[in-house]
C-alpha cells in the first residue's frame, strides 16, 4: 500500500491527476519534477508535478507563448533564454544625409536606421563596388551610392544617397545655383535648374517615377520590374545607378501608358535614374527578390 502523500522515483511523461495504473504506462522520468500519490476513499491516484525548461512560465523551449503588445495580445515562442519572443513585422527603414564634395573626395553620407532589431549590418556601394560596412562614409567623391541595412532578425531595407560636387559652390556655375535648386525666370517667374544646368519652369520639371512591382529572379537574371513615369516630357534617358552604372538598354518603355518594363535583373536592390528632354530628372529605387 502507498501511503498518502508519499513521494516516490517514478517514471512516466503524463502529466496531471490520473490513475496511478495508467500513469506506470505513460511517462518517462525526465519530465517529472514532482509526483505525489492520494487515496480518495478506495480509489489512489497520482498527481504528477512536470518539469520545464523555463519554471518561470511552465513553458518548455519552443512552446506556444503570449504575450501584450501595445495592448493587443500576441502569439509568439519561448526562447532558449526563457523569454516569450514574438516574432513582429520588419517595420525597418533608413534615411541618409549628404555633405558635398569640394572636388578632393570630401564627401560624407551618414545613415539613420529606424525600426528592425539591433544590431545592424551596413553594406555601401557604388557601381557595384562595396565602399563601406559602417553607418557613415567619409572621404567620398561625387556621385551617387546605395546603402543596404540588414537587422539581427534578417530584415532589409534600402536607400540611395547623392554627394553633391560643389567646385566653385554650384554644380551650375553661370545660374548660381545647384541641380534642383530654384532659379529666375522671366517675370520674376521662379524655375528650377536642371541637371542640363538650365532654368527651367516647375510646370516643365514636375516628373515622378513611381516603382510599380517586380518579378523575382530564379538565379538565372531573369528578374523585371515595372516603373511608372508621371509628368516630364519626353523622349526620356534611363540610367541604372545600381549595381553597374549603365544606360539602361533593356528596358522598353509605353508611351500610351507610362509604363517602363525592365527585364533581365539579378536579385537586388536597384537604383533607376530618369531624365526628360529638358533636363530634369527623378530617381527610383527598385528591389527584385
Amino acid at each position: 500500500m502507498i501511503k498518502s502523500n508519499s513521494r516516490h522515483s517514478f517514471l512516466g511523461t503524463f502529466c496531471g491527476v490520473v490513475a496511478l495504473s495508467a500513469a506506470l504506462l505513460a511517462c518517462q522520468k525526465e519530465d517529472i519534477d514532482e509526483l505525489i500519490i492520494l487515496e480518495e476513499g478506495e480509489h489512489e491516484t497520482i498527481v504528477v508535478v512536470p518539469s520545464y525548461d523555463c519554471e518561470l512560465l511552465q513553458l518548455n523551449v519552443g512552446d506556444s507563448c503570449f504575450q501584450e503588445l501595445a495592448g493587443v495580445v500576441a502569439t509568439g515562442f519561448v526562447s532558449q533564454d526563457c523569454e516569450c519572443v514574438v516574432t513582429q513585422p520588419c517595420g525597418m527603414s533608413v534615411g541618409i544625409s549628404s555633405s558635398p564634395d569640394d572636388g578632393t573626395g570630401s564627401g560624407m553620407l551618414e545613415s539613420s536606421v529606424t525600426g528592425g532589431t539591433e544590431p545592424y549590418s551596413y553594406a555601401w556601394y557604388q557601381s557595384g563596388d562595396l565602399m563601406g560596412s559602417n553607418p557613415a562614409l567619409t572621404a567620398l567623391d561625387f556621385g551617387i551610392y546605395q546603402l543596404i541595412v540588414n537587422d539581427s532578425e534578417g530584415c532589409s531595407t534600402a536607400a540611395m544617397g547623392s554627394v553633391d560636387l560643389n567646385l566653385t559652390g554650384w554644380d551650375c556655375p553661370e545660374l548660381l545655383g545647384d541641380v534642383g535648386d530654384a532659379c529666375a525666370l522671366n517675370d520674376n517667374i521662379q524655375g528650377m535648374v536642371t541637371a542640363n544646368c538650365e532654368c527651367a519652369s516647375i510646370a516643365d520639371c514636375d516628373i515622378s517615377v513611381t516603382f510599380i512591382s517586380s518579378e523575382a529572379d530564379d538565379g538565372s537574371g531573369n528578374g523585371s520590374a515595372s516603373i511608372y513615369v508621371n509628368g516630364g516630357s519626353g523622349p526620356y534617358t534611363w540610367t541604372l545607378l545600381s549595381p553597374d552604372w549603365t544606360a539602361l538598354e533593356n528596358g522598353i518603355f509605353s508611351e500610351s501608358t507610362g509604363l517602363l518594363e525592365i527585364n533581365g535583373l539579378n536579385s537586388g536592390f536597384f537604383g533607376i535614374e530618369c531624365i526628360d528632354s529638358q533636363g530634369c530628372l527623378a530617381q527610383v529605387l527598385i528591389n527584385i527578390p
